[in-house]
């Protein structure tokens, strides 16, 4: 596995090097550099995203009391993880654990509680997406300037996606993982059987009791993937080569879905890249514009990852701190679940 996730990454940076390679860099970092001043609201806009991502995982957390320092310390948690998540060839799933860990270690929630809170609003996220790229499908398919074969691959892939999003949201609602594997779950793996099963219980417990919170969790995310709209008109009108909003929908929602696919690819090196070369060369007709704004799109990504390893370095090289400041939720070493 191990070999699998770094020769992911690796095909990754070739990727990058070879569109990089067969562009005309000089032009590339000139278009680039015109960015300005205006990489100021391009990091407050990926700051607000990442804000707005952390208040749908607060939404999943019912057992906290709702707060702006709650969400504050969730937003810490979460800048941790996904610097984890960005920075190793993990498929995303490092950066999970840690959120769950330091969850637990540094303010009490059970461990069973964080990974179904994870799981949760990665749903809302996920779901949020699927209409998102709903909307830009459709504009996709109305745009004339767009190939017939772009438009058909895209509507599969959104098929797809789709498709396999309502799989993972019906594997928790109903118990698959458990009743697939019930009698070899509870003979083989003991506790950690007994673990997953609480986990689902978790999971149907906040559909259930919680749908308002799940359709606001949904609407946020929503939110999100638009503020990537808004990120991307300001890159473009910034380095001279404006778009319209149709465009820029049609043009997120492509590089969201090529991300979505190939989320195996750690931070989606090259890969994403080349969907902006692609997608802004053909609403644009200039593919190093594409290859611009995707370099820009990368400086708040390293300015977080930077960001969440430091403060990852307090917590798993500092233990002390992670027991001071704040305590456990009342009832929470109580917990058998947390054990």
């Amino acid at each position: 596995m191990r070999f699998i996730k770094f020769t992911y990454l690796i095909i990754g940076v070739g990727l990058l090097a070879l569109l990089v390679l067969r562009s005309d860099s000089a032009a590339v970092l000139n278009v680039a550099g015109r960015i300005g001043f205006a990489i100021v609201p391009v990091m407050a806009l990926y700051a607000a995203r990442v804000a707005v991502m952390s208040f749908v995982w607060s939404l999943s957390l019912t057992e906290l009391p709702w707060s702006p320092l709650w969400l504050g310390r969730i937003l810490v948690v979460r800048t941790v993880g996904d610097a984890i998540n960005l920075a190793t060839p993990f498929a995303q799933m490092g950066g999970e654990v840690i959120k769950v860990m330091v969850l637990k270690r540094r303010y009490g929630i059970a461990l069973g509680e964080g990974a179904a809170s994870l799981i949760t609003s990665r749903t809302a996220l996920v779901f949020a997406l699927v209409l998102f790229l709903a909307v830009g499908y459709g504009l996709i398919a109305g745009e004339s300037a767009i190939a017939t074969g772009y438009q058909w691959s895209t509507g599969l892939g959104l098929m797809v996606f789709a498709a396999a999003v309502a799989g993972f949201y019906l594997v928790q609602r109903w118990r698959l993982l458990s009743r697939s594997g019930a009698l070899f779950l509870r003979r083989r793996l003991g506790k950690l059987a007994a673990g997953l099963i609480a986990t689902e219980d978790r999971l149907l417990a906040f559909y259930r009791d919680h749908p308002k919170r799940f359709a606001v969790a949904i609407a946020a995310g929503f939110f999100q993937w638009f503020l990537g709209v808004a990120t991307l008109y300001v890159i473009l009108a910034a380095i001279g080569h404006p778009l319209g909003w149709r465009e820029l929908w049609m043009a997120e929602a492509f590089v969201q879905l090529v991300r979505a696919t190939t989320f195996f690819v750690p931070a989606n090196l090259g890969t994403q890249e080349g969907a902006f070369m692609l997608v802004i060369g053909v609403l644009g007709g200039d593919p190093s514009v594409g290859l611009a704004a995707a370099l820009i799109r990368r400086l708040p990504e390293v300015a977080f990852i930077a960001l969440g390893l430091l403060l990852g370095w307090r917590y798993t090289g500092h233990f002390a701190y992670l027991k001071e400041k704040a305590p456990p939720l009342e009832g929470a070493e109580e917990n058998p679940q947390g054990q």
